[in-house]
């Protein structure tokens, strides 16, 4: 069942359902790059977010479950009392939430590079639905706010189940008021599969013109080979060069590597130079869409 209220502000008797319903628990949340919004029909469609979460052109969102928990901190409503007795609301606190992340320090550690961004954010209910927002030209869309992981965690002796938190906080108190409520064409747990499994990159070796990295699975720690250069991608580099890129990526088996970077790779290549640097990401590619994506990993030349 879908819920699309359409709350206008101006006040007047607007009936009543009859309905008793509470609203299901937050379950599960997509973080989604500002920007990005859908029709009513490609809201509720895996296909559509299978391609947001895995296109091999670049993932534009990321889905987080909190089976571990969820604590509702948004502020309380601040009411004031003036010295002649009258009461009234003086602030109204911006929606928040505490959640403990499902999966390892690894998955964890990743998302410090997300710290304070701005992003669009859709809940994932525990009925099965989907909760979002609509802008002003009626798209549907996440919610805005900002996300925080702690960049200094230490195992925790108790409450074990909170050892990896994350801070979310909204920024648009309005975007509740134009909320609304989907049931989509598939399920949580489809939705989690379309996410590409996770890999964990690091160099073994210091970058002159290659580098060697090794290359495993997160959930096991295997070696994963079969990857190939196209999907060595470039995401950042030092202000001072242009044309980067991994020309070659060289499969020595059981998860190592040896990667040829370069600048001017399209011109003259040559290697970096000393002080300079590249952050790449490496993903492995199916019929147009992303199975493994790797942590982007910076290698800067001594």
């Amino acid at each position: 069942m879908n819920e699309n209220c359409g709350n206008g502000k101006v006040a007047v008797f607007a009936g009543r359902s009859g309905v008793d319903r509470l609203l299901a628990s937050v379950t599960a949340m997509a973080l989604i790059k500002k920007g990005n919004t859908f029709t009513d029909a490609t809201f509720v469609s895996g296909t559509s977010w299978k391609t947001l979460l895995a296109a091999e052109a670049g993932a534009e969102a990321l889905v987080l479950t909190f089976k571990r928990g969820i604590e509702i901190t948004t502020p309380e409503r601040t009411r004031d009392t003036s010295n002649l007795g009258f009461t009234e609301t003086t602030r109204v606190g911006l929606p928040a939430y505490t959640a403990y992340l499902d999966g390892g320090v690894c998955d964890y550690e990743t998302l410090a590079a997300f710290n304070s961004g701005e992003y669009d954010i859709v809940l994932f209910l525990e009925d099965g639905r989907i909760m979002g927002t609509r802008n002003l030209s009626l798209a549907s869309k996440g919610f805005r706010g900002k996300i925080e992981v702690d960049t200094a965690k230490l195992p925790m002796v108790e409450d074990r189940q909170k050892s990896y938190p994350i801070w979310v906080d909204f920024a648009d108190l309005s975007e509740f008021a134009a909320s609304w409520i989907a049931t989509p064409d598939f399920t949580l747990t489809e939705v989690i599969d379309y996410v590409p499994a996770g890999l964990n990159v690091v160099a073994t070796g210091l970058l002159t013109t290659t580098v060697d990295l090794k290359v495993t699975k997160r959930s096991d720690g295997s070696g994963v080979e079969g990857l190939v250069v196209g999907g060595a991608n470039v995401v950042a580099h030092s202000n001072s060069i242009s044309d980067v890129a991994v020309t070659v990526l060289a499969d020595n088996g059981a998860g190592s590597y040896t990667a040829t970077i370069v600048k001017d790779s399209t011109g003259t290549p040559i290697a970096l130079a000393s002080g300079e640097w590249v952050e790449i990401q490496l993903t492995k590619v199916t019929t147009g869409f992303v199975d493994y994506a790797g942590n982007v990993v910076k290698f800067q030349v001594a």
